[in-house]
């Protein structure tokens, strides 16, 4: 259970840092390049990834995504690509199995799961598992966010270091 905490809070990290904006998620975008980058070894994707760009591809999951999607998930809040969307990731410690859920993800190993929700009220990430909830990382109104040791950081890049650095010292005193 402390290994997906871990592996939860840097998630959750990482998605703060890359989901902090209004300007959209570019899910479909976003897929195109999954897939580019589950075709084959490296030479094959990079030859899959230049005949993407000559046929345009990109820019048309762009321009769709930018133009249609994103004007969608300004409006409704959210996406219709992204909804739902689920993903195995290879772990140290086996397949991770996360699934995109409307105001959050839910984290599975098989055995043990756990939910990252965002709770709208305090502007935060919170981790729900057997009924029992952890605030990990909550938005502040003056552009700080406040990590769940209670060390209050800037999103800048010494705020992204001293993240980063209190999630090492997390992930090594969990070990």
């Amino acid at each position: 259970m402390k290994k997906i905490r871990s592996i939860a809070a840097a998630c959750l990290l990482s998605g703060a840092v890359m989901f902090s904006s209004c300007v959209g998620s570019f899910s479909l975008s976003k897929k195109v390049l999954d897939w580019n980058n589950s075709v084959g070894d490296q030479w094959i994707n990079e030859v899959v990834f230049l005949a993407l760009n000559m046929i345009p591809v990109y820019e048309a999951t762009m321009f769709i995504d930018g133009v249609i999607l994103n004007t969608i998930e300004f409006w409704t809040g959210s996406n219709p690509v992204a909804a739902n969307q689920t993903k195995t990731v290879k772990g140290q410690n086996g397949d991770y199995m996360i699934v995109s859920n409307e105001n959050g993800y839910s984290i599975s190993n098989g055995k043990e799961s756990v939910e990252l929700v965002y709770n709208a009220e305090n502007n935060s990430w919170n981790m729900v598992s057997d009924d029992a909830t952890a605030e990990l990382v909550r938005f502040n109104e003056n552009g700080t966010v406040t990590l769940a040791n209670g060390k209050t950081v800037t999103l800048d890049a010494a705020g992204v270091m001293a993240a980063r650095q209190s999630a090492q010292n997390g992930y090594v005193a969990i070990r």
